[in-house]
């Protein structure tokens, strides 16, 4: 579709996007006052919208609104598809862009558009602008059999929204503004999922009256009425991630139980992204004024309040509720809305039904994130600049020039005294009691920062303790952004009322404590949800240890999404009801089901334990179950292998992860370096690094080895794995080439790959699918500053090799009188239905960091990866194969962690130590395979 264009003409004016109600910086205040008659205009992509407003400091507010009309009163835009407005205008001004539209999040990502002016974005910010959805309750809350209360399922409502685009992806959380010169601009909204546009609309800086002035056109009324609210009974939520919580610190917090979790809070950490709202409605009882009181709890960001902008109708009634702070609480405290001065705000209300929306904002944190960033962004050059002089293995006997190698440090250093001093000054205004983390971290990095200006020569020897305070400052900077905040009452209140505050005596809470105690013992926490009497239910087990380390967080919440899903799901079509367990499998599966008290199935299952189950018999076959052959195509081959043993197949693939190649581009293009496609573009990249000082991470373990032999063309077994090949010149080549890695090209042994990568010491490095889960939410800082691509391959005549083995955990089927029903559950669990939204809640529930790594190839469509992301996985995952498991896989193991130290600390010869280690990995794999009765093949 070729995008419709049409031509504007207005009185008014248009500019870039500019955060409003953010303070320029003092530089741009002053080119600001020196501004010609034309006002001067930002330049064609700036960095951030911070350079970009300041740049736009001296244009002028828009005049009139202008309507940028959709063909036909609206139009369908397909992904990447763009609208196009030609706006001329008499002179420069700056406007807010409004959106009406209809649109629905694909693949559990929110709709998203981006802005650009004559076909270039503006500022980085001006992409992937983010649009509001909304979610309401898929049906009532439900109980299981236990009095437990389950999380309703949310449901997108299709309908459409007006919204005035803001940025809520980095710490500028305001509305946007559009500048634009005078004359003619192309204008384009380009969307990044299908979405039906029905106009446009330029609108001019908003203007709020203050309290003071609404509050003198109120009429005079007293009423003396009071209405709370539950806070859990919210009627629609921006995001589904944002959930009802249960809380049992506190018998005041209603409604409660000893014996039952009840969901009777609302938000908490769930609530916490700028740009996430919660809308109640409100029943006013009669005409009135009212006050608005919250009983909340902020206990998640010590000592710094959270900030809410609030609106009643979809409106703000005044300004001051642009940003309502709630102040930093351990406990349950009720908040009633009031100025500086204590004198609480009236809201004048008309009978009948309302909104209230509270949005999560920056709200004063906005005034000094942005100089953080920036400053951390600061001290990490800073420090790499130093690293680039010393090398990151300092020899503090050595004197370093600072002066005549590094000429820019000092100043860098005065200048960065100078933005922490002021940035610690404004966390202060804010700080209460208990928040004097961020405080104390500045004040020991002021410190640090005097001690190198007046004796440069000691920094050497303090650097580790200064990139210690770095990556902690990143930390801080990350929480800071987040504004969790937990409700449990909102209270509306007559101007005539005064209403009791809800507070538990320390009677009421140790009693409380001791039922809670008291029925622990009759309670089964280790259970999720329904349980069943009697032998009818499928017993299945949730292994919480390997979840964690396959990228997913373990824990009650994530059961409890499984446990819905076959509640709602695969109990309704197959009539088999289940009772889902919570334990470690590990060895556990395997002792239990040899004593013939295991469950039917397990999930989440290690993929070294399916073989070893199936070698002592324990295990179904489930190559001969109805519906195989169709299952093997739902995922790549590889999948498989490590559930394989001889003809049969004892596990279903669950999840899969694999290593990936991560690098910083901002470095890589600063030093004219390019991702390496094959191994020795890899060596030559390192030697570049290297030269600056800086590091290369790869892990040192048999999955590197395992990946060099397979690109090598090797193997660890012949085909019927009755012999360990580790001697052919393959594996030879791909051991020599493993250890040479550490031994001849220096790379470390142990690092901590997330915050060298963060600092910037280590660029460049491999590791496990699951990093980008970390990177992307452990640190904001680096958004846009790095890439994931598949990992460096080996050249050959087929061209570049990029195989490697898998990691993953697969579904187990136990034999017994349960195992059809217990292969009918596998079955429904691996497909790709269920896959995906068992990844989708878990991702809205948890946010990015516990993305869902499912082997199901159809479902990992839907993940909500960016389209690059999701590209470069797909190239690596084609590529990707695996290791068969054997009943001498452990010693393997084993034997080629020594043979590597063998190498690595004693200097041995790599082809001697591998014919060595050969020899007892092939006496081991004899003796299990005898002991378990093994011919060709394994069968």
């Amino acid at each position: 579709m070729k995008p419709f264009c049409l031509r504007i003409t207005a009185a008014g004016a248009m500019a870039a996007l500019l955060l409003a109600g953010v303070p320029a910086a003092g530089a741009a205040k002053a080119r600001a006052a020196e501004a010609p008659e034309e006002p001067a205009l930002p330049s064609v992509s700036a960095s951030s919208y911070l350079d970009y407003a300041a740049q736009a400091a001296g244009v002028p507010d828009g005049g009139e609104e202008i309507i940028l009309p959709a063909p036909d009163g609206e139009w369908a835009l397909e992904a990447g598809e763009r609208a196009e407005w030609t706006v001329s205008l008499p002179q420069a001004g700056r406007y807010r862009i409004s959106l009406t539209y209809l649109a629905q999040s694909q693949q559990g990502q929110s709709p998203a558009v981006t802005v650009l002016l004559n076909g270039e974005t503006p500022f980085e910010q001006s992409g992937g602008l983010a649009l509001d959805t909304v979610w309401v309750d898929d049906g009532v809350t439900q109980t299981d059999n236990r009095g437990n209360q389950l999380q309703p399922d949310a449901r997108e409502e299709a309908r459409s929204h007006t919204m005035v685009l803001r940025d809520n992806s980095t710490v500028h959380d305001g509305e946007l503004l559009l500048a634009l010169p005078a004359g003619e601009t192309e204008l384009a909204v380009e969307a990044a999922q299908p979405l039906v546009l029905y106009e446009a609309r330029l609108l001019p800086p908003a203007e709020t009256p203050s309290y003071q002035e609404v509050s003198a056109a109120y009429p005079s009324a007293q009423t003396g009425a009071v209405w709370e609210l539950e806070a859990e009974d919210l009627a629609e939520r921006s995001d589904a991630a944002i959930r009802r919580q249960n809380d049992q610190s506190d018998p005041s917090v209603s409604p409660n139980s000893p014996r039952s979790l009840l969901l009777n809070t609302v938000g908490g950490s769930s609530w916490k992204q700028p740009g996430q709202s919660i809308t109640w409605r409100l029943d006013v009882p009669e005409d009135g004024l009212y006050t608005l009181s919250f009983r909340y709890r902020q206990d998640l960001v010590a000592g710094l309040p959270s900030f809410r902008r609030l609106l009643i109708d979809g409106s703000l009634p005044f300004a001051e509720m642009q940003a309502v702070a709630f102040p930093y609480s351990s406990g349950w405290r009720t908040l009633t809305l009031a100025d500086a001065q204590g004198e609480e705000y009236l809201f004048y209300l008309e009978q009948g039904e309302h909104t209230l929306t509270l949005a999560v904002t920056l709200g004063e944190k906005g005034d000094f994130l942005p100089a953080m960033e920036e400053s951390i962004q600061f001290m990490n050059e800073i420090y790499r600049d130093i690293i680039m002089v010393t090398g990151v293995n300092i020899d503090i006997n050595r004197d370093f020039n600072f002066e005549e190698e590094l000429p820019s440090l000092l100043p860098d250093l005065e200048a960065l005294r100078e933005q922490l001093t002021a940035t610690r000054e404004a966390i202060g205004q804010l700080q209460s009691d208990g928040g004097d983390q961020a405080s104390g971290v500045l004040g020991d990095i002021l410190r640090q920062i005097d001690e190198f200006l007046k004796r440069p020569s000691r920094i050497p020897e303090r650097l580790d303790r200064f990139r210690t305070n770095i990556s902690t400052l990143s930390d801080i900077f990350a929480d800071m952004q987040e504004q969790p905040l937990e409700l449990d009452v909102i209270i509306l209140a007559g101007n005539a009322a005064e209403p009791e505050e809800r507070r538990s005596s320390l009677l009421e809470k140790l009693w409380f404590r001791v039922q809670i105690v008291a029925y622990s013992f009759v309670q089964d926490y280790a259970a999720i949800g329904s349980v069943y009497g009697g032998g009818e239910p499928l017993q299945v087990w949730i292994n919480t240890g390997d979840i964690l380390s396959t990228g997913v967080a373990s824990g009650r919440d994530q059961a409890q999404i499984l446990k819905d899903l076959i509640d709602e799901d695969f109990s309704v079509s197959s009539g088999i009801p289940v009772e889902l367990t919570l334990t470690s499998v590990g060895d556990s599966l395997m002792q239990a089901s040899l004593s013939g008290v295991g469950p039917d199935a397990a999930v989440f299952v290690p993929e070294a334990t399916p073989v070893n189950l199936a070698l002592r018999e324990v295990a179904a076959d489930l190559s001969d179950k109805e519906g195989f052959e169709e299952m093997r195509e739902w995922f790549y081959p590889s999948a498989l292998i490590p559930y394989t043993l001889g003809d049969g197949v004892y596990a279903l693939p669950e999840t899969q992860s694999f290593y990936m190649l991560f690098y910083r581009t901002d470095i890589f293009e600063s030093m004219g370096l390019k991702p390496p496609d094959t191994w020795e573009d890899f060596l030559d990249v390192t030697a570049a690094l290297q030269k600056n000082n800086l590091e290369v991470g790869v892990p040192e373990n048999q999955a590197v080895f395992e990946m060099l032999l397979l690109q090598h063309g090797g193997a660890v077994f012949n085909d019927d794995i009755t012999e360990i090949t580790l001697t052919t010149p393959e594996a030879v080549a791909a051991f020599t080439q493993w250890t040479d890695l550490y031994s001849q090209y220096g790379l470390p042994l142990y690092f901590d790959f997330f915050n060298r990568f963060r600092s910037g010491e280590m660029p460049m490095g491999i590791a496990a699918l699951s990093f980008y889960n970390q990177v992307a939410i452990a640190a904001p800082e680096l958004r846009g500053l790095w890439r994931m691509v598949p990992v460096p391959g080996t050249a050959g005549e087929g061209g570049v090799s990029r195989a490697q083995s898998a990691s993953g955990t697969g579904v187990v089927v136990l034999k017994g009188q349960r195992e059809d029903d217990a292969y009918q559950f596998a079955r429904w669990w691996v497909s790709a239905g269920t896959q995906y939204t068992f990844g989708q809640e878990l991702e809205l529930l948890m946010g990015t960091a516990a993305r869902y790594h499912t082997a199901n190839r159809e479902a990992f469509e839907k993940i909500p990866w960016t389209q690059e992301e999701r590209e470069a996985i797909t190239r690596q995952w084609e590529q990707t194969t695996d290791i068969p498991q054997s009943p001498a896989s452990y010693y393997i193991s084993r034997s080629l962690t020594n043979a590597f130290r063998a190498v690595l600390y004693s200097q041995r010869n790599p082809r001697e130590t591998m014919l060595r280690y050969n020899t007892d990995m092939q006496k081991e794999l004899e003796r299990k395979n005898d002991e378990f009765g093994l011919s060709a093949g394994g069968a």
